[in-house]
């Protein structure tokens, strides 16, 4: 442990050294580029307030330096140097947006309300923070792979000991396949009290024996943490092994089974004294999340539709040459709060198309289709006058996908959780679409997507979304 404590801590430094020397570079970089080549002048006001050469930079050194402090110590205040930081540096990349964020704005504001010799250029700033962005993240992925290179990585996980084995430990397995859990490291099971595992667990891990022999197996190995699986054991019996973990300095946890969605906002709350575990906000119930989400959408949507403009005008001529009849076409959706709405696509479909079986899913080699249509859906340009919906506050830009009401009636007792979905705003992309959980495909699996997005939401995560709908089209049918 101790070890371990070194090793981590020294990560820490070396990530915030490098972050400070890459800032300071990273400033140098556009002094040198903006204030001695000009080469902005063309497209920004130029700035005069300093010359050229060695003796200008001299001058600007102490606004590199304080700018550098500055930055690292916003880094410390948003949580850029925890463990987390180095082995997930891609999970991090939101909170070096907000440190960097803060700085290019607390910056901005000093140089607009007070006068400082020599005087901070403004477009010295914006760029500063831009390139600082890019080069820092990719310094993190650049130092997370010589971490995992070098086999430190191993010196700084958490060796976890797992109780029971169920569908919740499964998951977790199953994200570890994925990439997406480096803190910690499943190195053992044990059996629970009473019975056996509820699933078969993965032969990589060994069964070390049961909970009875607890005491002995943390005597013998190197564990950090325990965690829980089977809360179904008495509670003296939960007590005892909440004590031994304590004497033998071993974190405890307990994956809490009873909740099954929307675990990240589970946390302690005391109630006169008692404390109780409650069901907390998440991101998008925050008014500042709501908001800026909000203006992205509002910006998006703009130029979005702007842009799209000629295509939509471009396709529906060929919609109509095709079939007769409305080249757009309305459907009633599901919104936020269960509200119904009308969404707007270019019509992809024959206008019989349900005449004979009502209202189902479009599935592969759909013969309801046009030509054209089958097109259109798999670029998903159909959907471009969603952006429409999108302005007018009914659609967000990103979102789990809206669904037809006559469905959502089913789908409401027939799957779990399903209508903590329209929590939030529909979207034009989601989190499941793009990992091709759309059309006719496992419900379970597409909610089990709409869910993680509502739990992991950040802006950064939208623009990723936005980013994959242009390069996937799985399953667009």
């Amino acid at each position: 442990m101790e070890k371990k404590n070194h090793v981590g801590d020294a990560l820490r430094i070396a990530l915030f050294f490098g972050d400070g020397i890459l800032f300071f570079l990273v400033q140098s970089l556009i002094f040198w580029v903006r204030l001695q080549t000009r080469l902005f002048d063309s497209i920004l006001p130029q700035s005069n307030f300093l010359g050229s050469g060695l003796k200008s930079y001299v001058m600007y050194g102490n606004h590199l330096l304080i700018g550098t402090g500055l930055f690292l110590v916003l880094g410390l205040w948003f949580g850029i140097y925890s463990k987390k930081a180095y082995l997930r540096p891609r999970l991090i990349l939101a909170d070096l947006f907000k440190a960097l964020a803060v700085w290019v704005c607390g910056y901005l504001f000093i140089s607009f309300f007070f006068r400082i010799e020599p005087s901070i250029s403004r477009t010295f700033v914006i760029f500063s923070g831009i390139l600082a962005f890019l080069v820092l993240g990719a310094w993190r992925e650049l130092f997370n792979w010589w971490i995992e290179k070098t086999g430190l990585v191993a010196h700084v996980q958490d060796r976890v000991l797992v109780v029971g084995w169920n569908q919740e430990t499964q998951d977790l397995w199953q994200r570890f396949g994925k990439g997406v859990l480096r803190e910690i490291s499943l190195n053992g099971i044990l059996y629970p009290y009473e019975g056996g595992f509820e699933l078969p667990p993965p032969e990589e891990l060994p069964v070390l024996g049961s909970l009875d022999s607890l005491v002995e197996i943390l005597h013998t190995r190197n564990y950090d943490a325990l965690l829980l699986s089977n809360t179904k054991m008495p509670s003296e019996k939960l007590s005892e092994v909440v004590q031994i973990c304590h004497r033998e300095m071993v974190r405890f946890m307990v994956i809490p089974a009873f909740f099954e969605v929307l675990v990240s906002g589970l946390h302690i709350e005391s109630i006169r004294g008692v404390p109780v575990l409650a069901i907390g906000r998440l991101p998008l119930d925050r008014f500042f999340g709501r908001l800026i989400k909000r203006v992205v959408d509002l910006s998006g949507g703009c130029v979005g539709l702007l842009l799209s403009a000629p295509l939509i005008l471009v396709f529906a001529i060929m919609v109509k040459r095709e079939s007769p009849g409305p080249v757009f076409y309305k459907q009633v959706r599901v919104g936020r709060g269960g509200r119904p709405f009308r969404i707007i696509k270019i019509r992809s479909m024959r206008i019989d198309a349900e005449a004979q079986n009502g209202a189902q899913w479009a599935s592969q080699n759909d013969g309801r289709r046009l030509r054209i249509g089958a097109f259109m859906r798999k670029w998903n340009i159909d959907e471009l006058p969603q952006f429409w919906n999108v302005l007018k506050g009914e659609m967000s830009l990103v979102g789990p996908r809206p669904e037809r009401p006559e469905f959502t009636k089913e789908f409401k007792y027939s799957v779990d959780y399903y209508n903590v979905r329209h929590t939030v705003r529909p979207g034009l992309a989601g989190w499941a679409a793009v990992n091709g959980w759309r059309g006719d495909t496992d419900l379970k699996e597409r909610i089990r997507y709409d869910l993680d997005y509502i739990e992991r939401w950040s802006l950064l995560f939208d623009f990723y979304i936005m980013l994959l709908t242009f390069l996937k089209n799985k399953n667009a049918y």
